[in-house]
């Protein structure tokens, strides 16, 4: 019983020393997004919130053409759903053991291939 409680322990302390390393780049990217260049390369850095996020983010807004950004991410990403939905609903009854026609075999080669 001892033994259980002892490993669930390592377990856990180590599935939170994992999860606390994986989400730091995060905490991180949003600490360093509140300060300004000067502070981002003072030595040593500092840890918590600065106070400059939203002239941060209008700078930002301001040299970048974020709607032209973010359309060209919409088109993309919904182009490739839709062809992957599209190409990849033609594969499955292929495998299905009910359908049985001559050109399975050369058509499922057709589909390795791709």
């Amino acid at each position: 019983m001892m033994q259980a409680r002892v490993k669930s322990v390592i377990l856990y302390t180590g599935l939170s020393t994992g999860m606390i390393l994986s989400m730091f780049p995060f905490y991180w990217l949003i600490v360093m997004a509140t300060r300004t260049t000067s502070d981002i390369y003072r030595f040593p850095p500092q840890l918590w919130f600065g106070s400059h996020f939203w002239s941060n983010v209008t700078r930002v807004l301001q040299q970048i053409d974020f709607a032209g950004a973010f359309f060209n991410t919409l088109f993309v990403a919904s182009s490739v759903t839709l062809l992957v939905l599209f190409f990849d609903s033609l594969v499955p009854g292929l495998h299905s053991p009910s359908l049985i026609f001559r050109a399975k075999k050369h058509y499922s080669s057709f589909c390795w291939l791709r």
